[in-house]
């Protein structure tokens, strides 16, 4: 799940980053973005389903219920210049605890095998919300900041 936005216009925002300095002003940045990815988790998570049985054996592999709830996971990125990053991903592959590599088939479905999509539904419904969200959990950020600087 991708999403990007610009901070623009909002001239009081701007300047109290000024005011704040430039370090504490990633750090509001950073934390209100991996916010949103955690909240984007614990939603998907909440969709995410669960097979019947203890353990379901696939291909030699040997899967324990409630694998793909825990594969799924926040990642902060090391952040490029401006850009900050925290992605939501699906853990796979031999080297982690939760090996979730069946999460696409969940996802988009097989030929035997009807979608059952748990990401892509909060994906849609984040690509209207998480901008205001963002913006506002920066904002009070900004003004904890401002407000610890007085104090």
């Amino acid at each position: 799940m991708t999403a990007s936005m610009k901070i623009e216009g909002d001239t009081d925002l701007l300047k109290a980053f000024n005011d704040i300095g430039k370090k504490a002003a990633k750090a509001v940045i950073r934390k209100a973005i991996h916010k949103q990815a955690s909240e984007s988790v614990k939603q998907i998570r909440q969709r995410a389903p669960v097979h019947d049985e203890d353990a379901l054996k696939t291909k030699g592999r040997i899967t324990k219920k409630g694998t793909l709830k825990k594969a799924i996971k926040a990642k902060r990125r090391k952040p490029r210049g401006d850009i900050y990053q925290s992605n939501v991903i699906v853990e796979h592959g031999n080297s982690v605890k939760n090996d979730a590599y069946y999460w696409h088939m969940v996802e988009y479905g097989t030929v035997n095998m009807p979608a059952k999509p748990f990401i892509r539904p909060v994906e849609n419904e984040k690509r209207t919300t998480a901008e205001p969200e963002v913006q506002e959990a920066i904002r009070s950020g900004v003004e904890d900041k401002m407000q610890q600087a007085i104090d």
